[in-house]
């Protein structure tokens, strides 16, 4: 036999039969066209001259003729007929049989047809299979490949349009349904055969059932939930649908899909406006013809999918009775298997919820509709199964549910059998992935390992899930409302597994708590809306959520003597979680205290807070008080979700103990008054007993040991700020009677300013400046209005002053830092720290001295730096010392900022206003020759050290941004701060930004670009800051352009100059033009429309004057060098050196755009004008301003 073979397999194809080319060409036309013609499809082909009789018939042998593929003559001809199709005459090409718009891919021909394509290969690799093998024919092994085959054809179609009904009979029926049945079944290779059959056919399976996979999933996939009937449209006429689509066919939709990035709605909106012109164009009957068209194609996948699930799950059409699958052990076993079942579950369930509740037939004649909720609870049962399994089969079912919950929560009240299955599994659901995705025994008995990322990923998903299945996004909340009804029941769930191991001594279930800290937010909102819309059955999921919290935490209050801290560190940790998270719905409750309660359900609400309460109270402080922070040092920096023993959230970094009381002294005023009405004033000295307690564990640690005993300084600083403001509240109800809390805030304030003072006369070392940084950033924690007293008698903070001033003159050029520098970088952060909560409440005459002090120092020290070149070392222009591990340099120019946003806001002390906008005015006009003088350096881009340049300028700019906004909108203000010569200020501020452009050097046509550009990189977040400042300070009017002193700083031909009213515009302009042809990144051409329509608007908005204005930039030379210009060079950039019909096209198409207002168009046309689109420039992406926070120091 295998003689035989080898004798054979060199001859030529057997010819086809006329009857299989004939039954080939209407089939591979007519299975597209059948499903088209009957309203199923978004395309609009038909086959010409067909009959309703013939199209009947077509289908038939279309369907025969795809049973007959699996035979081997049949295959080869069919391959020799698809080769003659796609090089003659056949099909779009020879014109007849296919209408163009038959392509589901909308390409407009099949040789693009991704289904046409997977049927061509599949004959190709069928053909060389059988070509090239040496030994007996394989009858399994040959049906495996046509199957495998056959099954990709069908998945490239399904992506596309609807299966039709006959093809999911026999492609789901009898084979991919098969393949899902026969997992791992040794003995349909048969007793006896060779190693190398089985193995060879144990492969041709495998691809077999991964293809019957596929397929499945794209039936379901291509029927989902989130495809709208625009999407199918959009496919059909070749226009993009984005990347969660691929073919129309929905794929991509996992819970990532919702992400808002940047650029989505415009692509989005380019994407309507295609659709809605190729709408337009088309000969459809009327203007809604194809969207109608689109709906039932739509529809009628959703209806096959249907169909299809029945098939796999095998639920019967005609009595709805089930076997196969479902009662399988065989369901969700494999990877495969349950992505087909979870496919199945996103699409199928929502849809057979919609059948329910509006009605519709799935199958023509459909009678009895047992086998829809038949399969219902069989698909359910399967996602259930699968929430119990392993890890990577789980992760699957949190689409499905989501998917589901969402479309059940559409009604106000459940109202059918149906939506009750549903219910019941989505609460089974998630109280299985709760208890599959717990900690293993023995997690914590190394609390220095690292977290297990997958497994914490997996819990914060299934967070993720408990909350999405509980939303309360409906606007009215009824009783009946699904979501509530699963908020009970998981609530409920959670209470009973609490309470049950209260009564028999043990601690609480880990998975209990771990669910019940994930629904804080529809508790939240529950809570929120329970004022306006008060329920019984609101109330009562309320109190039960109260009394299980409360039992959490009152067990573990008991049980810290006797259980250890791997015992203990999980729950406590979750239970702190769970408190911080749910003081909104806690101060919501606090908001009823003083009304009579209106039920009996709303009273026993009230008992169980008031109980609460100080169980949360005493858990939050026993927790901070005996649980370390960290056991061992952090890993947060190299690991995602820290060592196992971090007392933090998921991926934070304060004690959860400490976050747990912030949240309930900050949330309101109300919980606070409840908080002393619970707790009484000893909370008071119980947060001050904790206070000290963790001071001194931190002591014993040593210097910058942040582990082991206590709580890091940044959380033990959090209490602090729990005392500063639970005592201030209580000072403001005494109404200056004498109150324990006065008397405790003095104490600890007083702590950190003897520190200071027990220091001023040490000598100059590392430990002393990390105990004067301690002590002031202890300071910055308290409340403003605290700090302002001590700034009044500030004898104490002179140490911390003297050293941060004094520090600068320690500058040398050299990489190595010492632990010295180290700790005076922190105490800069620190200065910082007590500076901003000062000035947030007023700003003094000290205050504004010192901060003038501290900015001069920086900018000497930088300017020194800087005239080392770009290669010099730095002790300090460093990422550890001034730099983004520390605090940029130019943070004490915010400070000036953050006083000036605080008096734009406070309108209603007019005379408090004036006198600090005028020490504000002062401390930047004592500090601009220093800092302008700086930022106009001509020291190239630093290569050995952190340029201090960029930073400065974004600082300072940002801060005459609030200068300008208090002068724009406070007319009050602006006419005090002219007459301290506000407005000269301003304008030389606009001169520096114009000549910071003109720096850099853009050749000309004869000459080449600078290799190395002198002055600071303009590639960074201060930019923006400059554009926003330019943008922002025209519009004060002509007098800030009179006002710039640029002509003192570039000399100008004389033969370029404008009339006088003109030239100081015009120069703006010509820098702008130069900064859009390469003198600026390429993103900064964003900012164009706003920028020029500014200048516009300060011009009077006279288009002509405008117009000329524009004109005189680009006639602008330059009678010398200066910075990047070359003498004789134009100021706008060699791409204005253009021809007059080019600058003439640029005047009167930026006239249309003043007529007409459409400023966005100006971008275009400024592209176009100065070089188009800048590719490989060398810049970086569009950044974001820098964060200026220094509270972990």
């Amino acid at each position: 036999m295998d003689h035989h073979h080898r004798n054979n397999h060199h001859r030529p194809p057997p010819p086809p039969s006329p009857l299989l080319l004939s039954k080939l060409r209407i089939a591979l036309s007519c299975l597209y066209a059948s499903s088209i013609d009957d309203g199923r499809s978004s395309s609009s082909s038909s086959v010409a001259a067909c009959t309703q009789q013939q199209r009947q018939r077509h289908r038939r042998e279309a369907h025969d003729f795809l049973l007959d593929l699996r035979t081997r003559n049949n295959r080869r001809a069919a391959h020799s007929r698809i080769r003659s199709i796609r090089d003659g005459g056949g099909g779009t090409r020879g014109g007849g049989d296919v209408d163009e718009g038959m392509n589901p891919g909308g390409g407009g021909g099949w040789e693009v047809d991704p289904a046409w394509n997977a049927l061509t290969s599949t004959m190709t690799m069928l053909e060389r299979e059988h070509e090239h093998n040496d030994y007996d024919f394989d009858f399994n092994y040959y049906r495996d490949c046509s199957n495998t085959r056959l099954m990709e054809f069908c998945d490239a179609w399904a992506r596309h349009v609807a299966v039709p009904m006959h093809l999911v009979d026999v492609t789901v029926g009898s084979l991919a349904s098969s393949y899902l049945r026969d997992v791992d079944n040794d003995d349909v290779f048969g007793e006896g055969n060779m190693h190398r059959l089985k193995g060879r056919r144990r492969s041709q399976r495998e691809k077999a059932r991964s293809a019957a996979h596929q397929y499945l999933v794209s039936i379901f996939e291509s029927a989902s939930p989130s495809l709208t009937p625009e999407d199918i449209l959009a496919a059909s006429m070749g226009v993009a649908v984005g990347g969660g689509h691929r073919g129309g066919a929905g794929r991509g939709h996992g819970k990532n899909t919702h992400t808002k990035r940047r650029g989505v709605n415009k692509a989005k909106n380019r994407r309507e406006e295609k659709l809605g012109v190729m709408t337009a164009t088309t000969t459809a009957p009327s203007p809604d013809g194809g969207r109608d068209v689109a709906k039932a194609e739509l529809i009628a996948r959703r209806n096959f999918a249907c169909v299809a699930a029945a098939v796999v799950f095998g639920v019967s059409l005609a009595d709805g009775s089930t076997t196969a699958l479902t009662a399988s052990p065989v369901a969700a076993s494999t990877h495969g298997i349950s992505s087909v079942a979870a496919s199945a579950a996103a699409s199928v369930l929502p849809h057979l919820l919609f059948l329910e509740r509006r009605g519709g037939v799935v199958l023509d004649g459909e009678t009895d509709l047992r086998w829809r909720s038949a399969l219902f609870s069989a698909i359910l049962t399967v996602v259930q199964r699968m929430c119990s399994s392993r890890r990577e089969i789980r992760v699957l079912t949190y689409e499905p549910l989501m998917i589901l919950s969402s479309f059940l929560g559409s009604v106000a009240a459940v109202s059918s059998e149906m939506e009750q299955v549903a219910m019941d599994a989505i609460c089974e659901c998630v109280l299985s992935l709760a208890s599959s995705s717990g900690y293993p025994p023995g997690y914590f008995d190394r609390l220095s390992d690292n977290n297990d990322e997958e497994l914490e990923i997996e819990r914060n998903d299934v967070r993720d899930v408990a909350r999405s299945v509980c939303s309360l996004d409906r606007d009215a909340l009824s009783d009946t409302s699904p979501s509530m009804l699963i908020l009970d029941r998981i609530i409920g769930a959670c209470d009973a597994a609490i309470r049950e191991t209260a009564s028999t001594g043990h601690i609480p279930p880990e998975t209990a708590v771990h669910i019940l800290s994930a629904l804080a937010k529809p508790l939240n909102k529950l809570g929120k809306t329970y004022r306006q819309q008060p329920s019984v059955f609101g109330c009562s999921i309320i109190t039960t959520s109260l009394l299980a919290l409360g039992s959490v935490c009152d067990q573990l209050n008991s049980s810290f003597e006797s259980r250890s801290i791997s015992q203990m560190l999980p729950l406590s940790r979750l239970a702190c979680m769970a408190v911080a998270s749910l003081s909104p719905m806690l101060s919501s409750v606090a908001e009823h205290i003083r009304d009579p309660p209106r039920s009996d359900a709303e009273k026993e609400m009230m008992v169980a807070f008031m109980c609460s309460i100080r169980c949360y109270l005493q858990h939050s402080i026993l927790s901070t008080a005996m649980i370390p922070e960290l056991v061992a040092e952090s890993t947060l920096k190299a690991t995602r979700y820290d060592i196992k023993g971090a007392m933090r959230g998921s991926g934070g970094e304060d004690h959860v103990g400490c976050i747990a009381l912030m949240r309930l002294s900050h949330e309101s005023d109300r919980l606070i008054e409840t908080i002393f009405e619970v707790y009484g004033s000893v909370i008071l000295q119980d947060l001050s007993s904790l206070h000290q307690g963790l001071k001194i564990s931190e002591l014993q640690r040593g210097v910058c040991v942040n582990y082991g005993k206590g709580v890091c300084p940044v959380s033990r600083r959090i209490i602090l700020r729990v005392i500063s403001r639970l005592a201030i509240h209580q000072m403001k109800a005494a109404n200056g009677e004498a109150c324990n809390g006065q008397a405790i805030l003095h104490k600890l304030a007083l702590a950190p300013l003897d520190e200071m003072t027990l220091l001023k006369d040490a000598p100059a070392s590392a430990e002393k400046i990390f105990r004067v940084c301690e002590a002031a950033l202890d300071l910055s924690y308290f409340s403003p209005e605290l700090l302002a007293d001590v700034f009044n008698n500030p004898l104490a903070l002179e140490v911390l002053f003297d050293c941060a001033i004094a520090g600068y003159s320690r500058l040398v050029f050299s990489s190595d830092v010492d632990a010295l520098c180290r700790q005076w970088g922190r105490l800069r952060g620190g200065a910082y720290s007590v500076l901003r909560a000062s000035v947030r409440y007023s700003i003094t005459d000290y205050s504004a001295n010192i901060i003038t002090n501290l900015i001069n120092a920086e900018c000497e020290a930088a300017t020194y730096q800087c005239n080392q070149g770009p290669e010099a070392g730095s002790s300090f222009f460093n990422d550890c010392v001034i730099g983004e591990e520390m605090a940029h340099a130019g943070v004490y120019i915010l400070l000036i900022r953050d006083c000036l946003d605080r008096i734009a806001k406070n309108n209603d002390q007019i005379e408090a206003g004036i006198h600090e906008c005028r020490k504000c005015m002062s401390v930047l006009q004592n500090c601009a020759p220093l800092v302008m003088q700086l930022l106009m350096h001509l020291s190239p881009e630093a290569a050995s050290h952190v340029d201090p340049r960029p930073t400065i300028a974004e600082a300072w700019y940002l801060t005459l941004l609030s200068l300008v906004s208090i002068c724009r909108n406070d007319s009050v203000l602006a006419s005090c701060l002219l007459g301290v010569g506000v407005e000269k200020f301003i304008g030389e501020s606009l001169s520096l930004a114009i000549a910071l452009i003109f720096l850099k050097d853009l050749g000309t046509k004869k000459e080449p670009v600078r290799l190395i550009q002198i002055g600071l990189s303009l590639d960074g977040p201060h930019t923006l800051a400059i554009q926003s400042y330019i943008s922002e300070s025209v519009l004060l009017g002509p007098s800030i352009l009179a006002e710039t002193s640029i002509l003192s700083i570039i000399q100008l031909n004389q033969s370029s100059f404008g009339p006088p009213t003109v030239c100081g515009p015009a120069i703006l302009i010509a820098a702008l033009l130069r900064s859009i042809s390469g003198a600026l990144p390429p993103w900064t051409v964003e900012e164009a429309p706003v920028l020029f329509r500014s200048i516009f608007i300060a011009t009077g908005n006279d288009i002509d004057g405008f117009v000329q204005i524009l004109r005189v930039s680009t006639k602008l030379t330059a009678a010398a060098s200066f910075g990047g210009v070359r003498s004789g060079e134009l100021l706008a950039g060699k791409y204005l050196d253009a021809s007059d019909s080019h600058i003439e096209s640029l005047l009167s198409q930026t006239k249309e755009v003043c007529n007409k207002g459409n400023w966005q168009k100006m971008k275009v046309i400024l592209k176009a004008t100065c070089g188009g689109k800048k590719k490989d420039s060398g810049f970086n992406l569009k950044p974001q301003f820098n964060t200026w926070l220094c509270d972990r120091l």
